[in-house]
């Protein structure tokens, strides 16, 4: 029969192993100071947690609660509090960015062994004394993990509590996480005796149950696992936190908020928390540049390193290629037929030559309402962006309107045209005077040389272009932290810094 340290030495001699070095520093930092604690999922999937490929599921003593969260703390890890669909008092998450590997390291911090439906952890399995006294040392790395037998006890209830056709979270990848729980069981197979295991199952269990669960070992049988379930469900009784009717109650209602958050995030897009709660309140991040400075590269690849684990809304300022809203959209579908109908060339950034011609009475009628509409545009985004931001949502925006430079990108239309309406002027005006009075939390400059973005965009006028250049580096932006990047360097580079800066941000 192969000990658990014993497996974990030959994966390590076969190169399998690779912790993150904040991880590393973090459990070295709990050993050094005697903090009682232990990985208390599959060991199989060990080496996934500690390279940051997986969460990190900890088991803490309660008397260690906060020498923990000092640690964590001091060695950056921000605590970030589940939606309320989602949240127990006996669970915290703490997120960690390694800037060595890229990743966002997700650490689960259990004070109590809490089990149940995934919206909905009810049961408590009253062992956590027990399972840390009896952990045991896993390689070379300062981290514990369950005995066997305890593993495979945890493994065989969570797999009969948790295994439901009615849990939401698991309808698109079923097969998916059963296979999960088989191929834990397998890996057990070989590492459990089940004398011991029968021992550890009636230490909370009645001997019929025990018997029944080590019978299931290694694995559950589908047409026992319903009885069995119904048992569990009796004898941890009084470690319930609800009550049956309660809890179902419970269970509905969070399904349901589950599944609208779902449906928002992949569909709807609106500003809603379904996950997690950026800690201090969320933030919006803006990124600004000259046309070519990548400024969509880097909203993008911001959202999908943090969208993982953070609930993440995007806005788009502009009036290109980017996303615009329900009011903007059929105006910007029907601009370049009236542009044409005009003859006169599309406005596009980077360009003055519609602001520079002849305005006429058309001219001025169309340039009018194209300016209204981009400022309600305007208006209902900044007013979107900091209700997300007030509710805890990470806001990233490509872009942000500034009265600073009338001229530069973003800036007020109408100021270059006088035949427009005083009343007109004065609503666009205010709309521009909100953004500067909400300002982003960070501002990112992305700066370019005029080689590099004249390669990127090799329609843009050099003198225009060096002018544009000239008010990216006067525009202030203030109220808000800047932070400029120079976007000449390779892209990995850049995405290197950029995540730095707004890893300070959340």
């Amino acid at each position: 029969m192969i000990g658990t340290t014993e497996l974990f030495k030959q994966r390590e001699a076969k190169g399998a192993s690779g912790m993150s070095p904040i991880l590393q520093a973090l459990l070295s930092a709990m050993s050094d100071a005697g903090v009682s604690c232990c990985y208390f999922k599959s060991v199989r999937r060990l080496e996934l947690a500690l390279s940051g490929r997986s969460d990190f599921d900890l088991l803490v003593a309660r008397k260690d609660r906060e020498r923990v969260l000092k640690l964590l703390a001091e060695h950056c890890f921000k605590h970030w509090h589940n939606c309320p669909a989602r949240d127990h008092p006996a669970i915290m998450s703490f997120l960690g960015y390694d800037e060595a590997t890229g990743r966002i390291h997700h650490v689960h911090v259990h004070f109590r062994l809490v089990l149940g439906h995934a919206l909905l952890k009810d049961f408590r399995l009253p062992l956590e004394e027990e399972f840390l006294a009896r952990s045991v040392p896993c390689g070379s790395p300062p981290i514990r993990v369950l005995d066997a037998a305890d593993e495979a006890l945890l493994l065989l209830v969570r797999a009969h509590v948790e295994l439901h056709w009615l849990d939401p979270t698991t309808w698109h990848r079923r097969k998916e996480i059963r296979q999960k729980f088989s191929d834990d069981f397998a890996e057990l197979r070989n590492r459990v005796d089940r004398d011991v295991l029968l021992g550890r199952a009636e230490q909370i269990f009645s001997p019929q149950l025990a018997r029944a669960l080590v019978s299931a070992f290694p694995g559950i049988e589908r047409r026992s696992s319903s009885a069995v379930r119904a048992a569990i469900f009796r004898e941890l009784g009084p470690f319930r936190t609800y009550n049956p009717l309660e809890a179902n109650l419970r269970r509905l209602l969070r399904t349901m908020a589950f599944v609208f958050g779902e449906a928002n995030r992949r569909v709807l897009k609106r500003p809603r928390v379904s996950r997690r709660l950026a800690p201090g309140g969320g933030v919006v991040i803006s990124f600004i540049g000259v046309d070519g400075s990548g400024k969509s590269t880097q909203v993008s690849a911001v959202k999908t390193w943090l969208a993982g684990e953070i609930d993440v809304v995007t806005y788009y300022f502009g009036t290109g290629d980017g996303r615009p809203s329900l009011v903007f959209l059929p105006f910007k579908r029907i601009s370049p037929l009236v542009a044409a109908f005009l003859k006169s060339k599309s406005a596009r950034a980077g360009s003055d030559a519609a602001t520079n011609r002849g305005a006429g009475l058309m001219y001025a009628l169309l340039v009018g309402i194209w300016a209204l509409v981009v400022a309600l545009d305007k208006q209902h985004k900044i007013r979107s962006a900091r209700r997300a931001a007030s509710r805890g949502l990470v806001v990233l925006t490509d872009r942000y309107p500034q009265n600073e430079i009338g001229s530069f990108n973003d800036g007020p239309i109408l100021s270059r045209n006088l035949r427009a309406p005083r009343w007109l002027r004065r609503f666009e005006s205010s709309v521009y005077e909100l953004a500067r009075r909400t300002p982003p939390d960070l501002v990112i400059k992305l700066r370019a040389t005029a080689e590099v973005l004249t390669s990127r965009e090799p329609r843009m006028n050099q003198l225009h272009l060096r002018q544009l250049m000239t008010w990216l580096d006067d525009l202030e932006f203030r109220g808000a932290r800047v932070a400029c990047v120079d976007a000449t360097s390779s892209l990995s580079e850049v995405a290197k810094i950029v995540r730095r800066e707004v890893w300070k941000s959340l």
